[in-house]
């Protein structure tokens, strides 16, 4: 099985100039490949050391993340930048073609300290707007290749990205204003379910450390056109992923603490925030 992004191209029939590393997550490669005309494309394929079964389903294949992706970018391309046009490779090996976003990932930009404190507050609100916009989009009668989280109703459910966070969303400096969102990467992870779910990674990874994260996010969201949302639903899909990680156990005694003690305190009703 060819696995090297060259013979995943040629088998694609796609003519191209170069194709270079860039860097991916745990589950995909990725690959800046450059056109004969110069534009750009992105070769995302899935690495075959890895399994892709996430939380909710853990024998789901990478095929499976991959046509849920690409289905979910359509409903977006009226709502928020994404990665578009996206072709599944029909092949042996798991891949997609998709569109270049230029810029680099907020998590990146933090971590660098290039983004302060101020600029994350604001790029929040951004971001609380933008999944305003994809929780417009309800599930449809034949939810296609998308499936629903488990465990919730289908009732009144939404597209849900699920794996929402700094990492996956590609900004790029705007002034004095601050950083300015290019668009979101990393579909598949994709649901369709309560609002609520899709604020967890946020949760987990940004609100409870740095003050005034959430506020900011829940204001983007209402002016983005988002319905109000359930502070105890929010709790209940938090704790959930808290002890999940929990039990999958951690290497940072410190960062397990802080998850036992937050776990403790929306067990006891002490999980609010701002």
């Amino acid at each position: 099985m060819d696995v090297e992004p060259e013979g995943i191209l040629r088998s694609a029939g796609l003519e191209w100039e170069s194709c270079t590393p860039i860097p991916g997550g745990l589950q995909h490669d990725l690959y800046r490949v450059t056109l004969p005309d110069g534009g750009l494309t992105v070769l995302k394929v899935g690495k075959v050391d890895s399994d892709f079964g996430d939380a909710w389903e853990p024998h789901r294949t990478h095929w499976e993340g991959l046509r849920a992706e690409a289905q979910a970018l359509n409903y977006l391309l009226r709502h928020i930048p994404v990665p578009t046009p996206y072709r599944v490779l029909e092949g042996q090996v798991p891949a997609a073609l998709m569109g270049f976003l230029r810029g680099d990932s907020a998590l990146k930009m933090w971590e660098k300290g290039r983004v302060s404190t101020d600029h994350l507050q604001k790029l929040c609100f951004t971001m609380g707007q933008a999944m305003a916009q994809i929780h417009r989009i309800k599930r449809p009668e034949n939810p296609g290749a998308i499936p629903d989280l488990p465990g919730a109703l289908t009732d009144d459910a939404r597209l849900l990205h699920m794996d929402f966070h700094l990492g996956n969303v590609m900004v790029r400096r705007d002034g004095l204003a601050g950083w300015k969102v290019l668009g979101l990467v990393d579909w598949v992870l994709c649901r369709w379910g309560p609002r609520e779910a899709d604020l967890v990674e946020m949760s987990i990874s940004v609100f409870r450390q740095i003050q005034g994260t959430r506020a900011g996010f829940l204001g983007g969201y209402r002016r983005g056109g988002g319905a109000p949302l359930s502070k105890e639903l929010e709790d209940l899909w938090v704790h959930q992923e808290l002890l999940r990680r929990l039990e999958l156990g951690i290497d940072d005694p410190k960062q397990r603490a802080r998850w036992e003690m937050w776990e403790q305190d929306i067990r006891m009703g002490r999980g609010h925030y701002e």
